[in-house]
C-alpha cells in the first residue's frame, strides 16, 4: 500500500479521488486514484468506504476506469 502524508493528499486535485462530496458541511474526498498502488487499494476498500448511496457507484465506476487506464485487471 503506498501511503499519502497529508501534505501530498490535501495537494491532490479533486480529480484524483473517485469520491467527492459534501458531509456536514465539509468536503470529503475518499479513495484516491492518481496512481496504480492507490487504485488496487481503491478496489480491495471501496466497499468499505460507508460513501453515501448517490456517491457509492459513481465513485466505484471511476476506481474501475482507474484501474483499465493503469492496467489492473
Amino acid at each position: 500500500m503506498s501511503v499519502l502524508n497529508a501534505a501530498q493528499r490535501n495537494s491532490l486535485p479533486d480529480s484524483a479521488f473517485a469520491a467527492v462530496y459534501f458531509a456536514g458541511g465539509q468536503k470529503v474526498r475518499k479513495f484516491p486514484i492518481h496512481d496504480a498502488a492507490h487504485v488496487r487499494d481503491a478496489l480491495s476498500r471501496w466497499s468499505e468506504g460507508d460513501l453515501p448511496e448517490s456517491v457509492a457507484a459513481g465513485a466505484h465506476a471511476k476506481i474501475l476506469a482507474a484501474a483499465r487506464k493503469h492496467g489492473i485487471k
